[in-house]
């Protein structure tokens, strides 16, 4: 018996001594590498290991030093510096879950089409980690990363896992190529729904801060977000940030704020920027809205070469379309002010009362090619209910046929200026008057016209001006069908010879000032030359009773009739 005793009693010293030397093996490179190399040959996992380390008087933890884990054949999901792992007793039914994970100082791949990591934990808590994740929607680069999930149990569709409570803060953090400093993020998950509690960083030299929630759809509801003093430059143009918005999962916006924002890309700008808008989702580069608001305003907004001053702009917002409540702008040295609809069913814009004041615009020089461009697809029709201007100044410096007019002022009602998605004058009428114009470097006086359109035509009821001593008048039709045919009369008494040959007719051999009746008819098509087009006729009378009858016919003078002598009581008036 005593033998039996003391082979047992031997045993059980060789057991505690294999049990120690094992324990003592396991904390050196060797044993870490042992480790290491079971786990690789008997997981789906590659992993790497330093060291082990243990504390008698912390017994239900290890430290793992200098890990790595990655999915064989792929870059690796985790790697740290250290990794403590807490035991617990649900280690004898769930070995891989941990009463507790911390990962310092190292970084964590949480890219949705790698697998998740082979453990899990009540608790995660990380310490100066580096966060990468990319689903595809949304491109995340976090670094200095603490903060902790409880509990923690990742899925290949969710790195937080199905149910969890979550707070990290960053040091940066990048999201969409949009970097943030000092990021803190608050949250939850629940039944696979992402809620962010609170949501704050910098943003741009600005701050930001949210509360939103993930749908089960994948949409998002941003219930408040807030951006101040943010002052962003990007090299994207407006369309490539459209195009970014239409790929974004749907958002919708409880209420969005934005105070003294600075944003400039290519060929835009918007300074002192101040938004609020409420209500409203984004779906698809579109917009929806029950009840919802958009008002904002700035010192300055520059897309391509309109540059507008002080825009403040309110409106509504419906499923019907937009209330624009106010809209007023200073542009070109001119005060633009405007209110009215735009309905969604027909794309209708309709301006209830337009003015524009003190206007002082030089046209591009390619603005009669951006007349027949066609309109975005959100414009087919532009009403102006009312409209009415004063003391504006237009100019044209095309060096073919220059023109300006001086101290403008004019009225119109009911005037439809898009059809279809095409500019025109399509409806209404108005009335036009300057001071002065110059025409091709020749003046005028008191240039002013008056004009009414209907589906059949442009009818101008009054067209005159004074040029030298005399006055022009006539009349005009423009057909609205796509040759445009128009039909032109033109009387002049006692005007300089010279006036007609400045705007394209060919010279008249009288001098001084004439009497003068021109007809003329021919097409103003776009895309094709007026020239050959016209016919017309033109007679006039100078004070010493010669005169001459022109005729164009396809744009080319036909021979003049002879010059003749009338008698003196026939001569022009005033002569």
């Amino acid at each position: 018996m005593k033998f039996i005793g003391k082979a047992l009693l031997t045993l059980l010293v060789l057991l505690i001594l294999l049990i120690v030397a094992l324990y003592i093996a396991a904390q050196t490179r060797w044993g870490a590498a042992r480790i290491s190399n079971w786990v690789t040959e008997n997981s789906s996992w590659t992993m790497t290991l330093d060291g082990i380390d243990h504390s008698l008087s912390t017994p239900s933890r290890v430290t793992l030093q200098n890990v790595s884990l990655a999915p064989k054949g792929q870059q690796p999901v985790l790697s740290a510096r250290e990794m403590v792992l807490d035991f617990g007793v649900q280690q004898l039914t769930a070995p891989r879950h941990f009463s507790g994970l911390l990962l310092r100082d190292g970084a964590l791949n949480t890219h949705n089409r790698r697998s998740p990591l082979p453990v899990q934990a009540d608790t995660l808590r990380l310490q100066n980690m580096l966060i990468a994740a990319d689903n595809g929607d949304w491109n995340l680069r976090a670094t200095q990363v603490d903060g902790g999930v409880t509990p923690w149990q990742p899925t290949r569709d969710h790195a937080l896992g199905s149910n969890a409570r979550f707070q990290f803060s960053a040091g940066t953090l990048t999201l969409n190529d949009i970097p943030a400093q000092n990021a803190l993020i608050q949250g939850a998950v629940e039944n696979n729904r992402l809620r962010l509690n609170n949501l704050g960083a910098d943003v741009a030299r600005g701050q930001l801060t949210a509360d939103a929630e993930q749908q089960e759809n994948g949409s998002w509801l941003v219930n408040n977000l807030r951006l101040s003093g943010v002052q962003w430059q990007t090299a994207q143009t407006l369309e490539q940030l459209k195009d970014r918005i239409q790929h974004l999962p749907d958002v919708t916006l409880g209420r969005m704020d934005v105070t003294g924002a600075k944003l400039v890309g290519p060929a835009w700008a918007l300074s002192d920027l101040d938004i609020t808008l409420q209500q409203v989702t984004l779906h698809n580069g579109d917009w929806q809205s029950e009840d919802g608001s958009l008002a904002f305003n700035a010192s300055d907004i520059v897309v391509g070469n309109l540059h507008f001053i002080d825009p403040i702009v309110s409106t509504a917002l419906s499923p019907a379309g937009i209330d624009i409540r106010q809209a007023t702008a200073r542009w070109e040295g001119g005060l633009l002010r405007a209110d009215g609809n735009w309905q969604r069913a027909d794309r209708r814009l309709t301006i209830n009362d337009a003015a524009v004041v003190g206007l002082e615009y030089t046209l591009p020089q390619n603005w009669r090619e951006l007349w027949q461009q066609p309109l975005p697809s959100w414009l087919n029709e532009l009403i102006l209910t009312k409209f009415s201007g004063s003391r504006n100044l237009i100019v044209d410096i095309n060096p073919d046929y220059p023109f300006q007019f001086t101290a403008v002022d004019g009225f119109g009602n009911n005037l439809m200026l898009v059809k279809n998605g095409r500019w025109g004058i399509w409806r209404g009428g108005f009335t036009l008057n300057g001071s002065e114009a110059t025409l091709n470097k020749t003046d005028i006086r008191r240039p002013s016209i008056t004009l009414k359109a209907d589906d059949g035509q442009i009818t101008v009821t009054e067209l005159s001006a004074f040029a030298g001593k005399g006055l022009l008048e006539g009349t005009a039709t423009v057909g609205q069908q796509e040759s445009r045919p128009f039909a032109l009369t033109l009387n002049g008494r006692a005007v300089p010879s010279t006036v007609l040959a400045q705007w394209g007719w060919p010279a008249i051999p009288l001098s001084g000032d004439v009497n003068l009746q021109l007809s003329a008819a021919g097409r103003l098509q776009a895309g094709t030359p007026m020239k050959p087009t016209i016919g017309a006729t033109l007679h006039a009378q100078d004070g010493n009773g010669q005169q001459v009858t022109q005729t164009l016919a396809g744009g080319e003078l036909q021979a003049a009739m002879p010059q003749a002598q009338i008698p003196e009581a026939q001569q022009p008036a005033g002569e």
